[in-house]
């Protein structure tokens, strides 16, 4: 009697039989998806982008005063957030600051990310003597706490979008120093290594070309969990008068700016907290996402 393979009874019982081949990419993404906590969270995130970008162009007068309609509370003519003391419309402010408050933390989490890749990179792939004197200057600049180095050298230099983004940039890239450093001294011993050397690949096109985009997993998460950090930095120093400058705006100064005036008119203060709460939250409930989601262990 002949033997007959059963035929399946419908599409899922085939797909359990059949394992399709999926790309790394594509599975991270699949089950990042599934995390709804996570994409949620994205989503937000885009629309705080779009809002203080898009926004720009909608609501450019954020330093125009109006005196005689200092205070208007939200959903005013003309100022559907209201003003503040100096009439000026809350609405373009918080656009301005939104800009201003993502435009550092990604531009400073972006130095940080490069300059913390190619140096722990470095430090990992050479070893010996070169690591342990690039690692003791890690600890050196760890040892140092941050706000310190902050305050001091905004106070010494003129204060300014350039300047806070070169201080928040002085110290903010050793932890990805050491996350590099850890995954390429993994990596450096694999076989597709050793066969880059023999065929006459020079060092730094092996840490550039293998190692770092092997390691591209931890550093995609380092990323986006230290945006609120920077973000986070740049509001406290704006909120003590050290970053962003009035008439400038940002999150930390519109909330400065609030509590002067809290609790008589509380819009002025909960309007830019909220949204940089909600934001900080977002960016780390985005990066827990990524974490699970890139984890190869979660892999099928």
């Amino acid at each position: 009697m002949a033997d007959f393979t059963p035929i399946p009874k419908n599409i899922e019982e085939s797909n359990r039989s059949v394992r399709v081949f999926v790309s790394y990419g594509k599975d991270a993404w699949n089950r990042l998806k599934k995390n709804k906590v996570a994409v949620a969270s994205l989503v937000f995130i885009i629309f705080v982008i779009l809002f203080g970008f898009a926004g720009s162009v909608f609501f450019p007068n954020y330093t125009k005063q109006n005196l005689l309609n200092t205070f208007a509370p939200p959903g005013s003519p003309g100022a559907p957030l209201g003003t503040d003391e100096l009439g000026r419309d809350l609405l373009s402010r918080l656009v301005r600051g939104t800009k201003i408050s993502i435009s550092i933390g990604l531009t400073v989490a972006t130095i940080n990310i490069i300059i913390g890749s190619v140096y722990g990179g470095i430090a990992g792939y050479f070893g010996g003597a070169a690591d342990m004197i690039m690692m003791r200057i890690v600890d050196i600049v760890i040892s140092i706490p941050e706000m310190i180095i902050l305050i001091l050298l905004l106070t010494i230099i003129s204060k300014g979008m350039p300047t806070l983004i070169l201080a928040l940039c002085l110290t903010g890239w050793t932890g990805t120093a050491r996350l590099v450093r850890g995954q390429v001294l993994q990596l450096r011993e694999q076989e597709y290594i050793l066969s880059a050397r023999v065929l006459g690949a020079g060092k730094f096109f092996i840490i550039l070309r293998h190692l770092l985009p092997n390691a591209i997993d931890p550093i995609i998460v380092r990323f986006a969990m230290s945006i609120p950090g920077v973000i986070f930095a740049e509001a406290f120093l704006s909120y003590i008068g050290l970053g962003v400058s009035i008439p400038d705006a940002s999150w930390g100064n519109l909330a400065q700016v609030g509590s002067n005036q809290f609790p008589n008119y509380l819009w002025l203060f909960f309007m830019p907290a909220t949204l940089f709460s909600l934001t900080m939250l977002a960016f780390n409930l985005l990066g827990d996402g990524l974490r699970d989601a890139l984890d190869p262990k979660q892999r099928w």
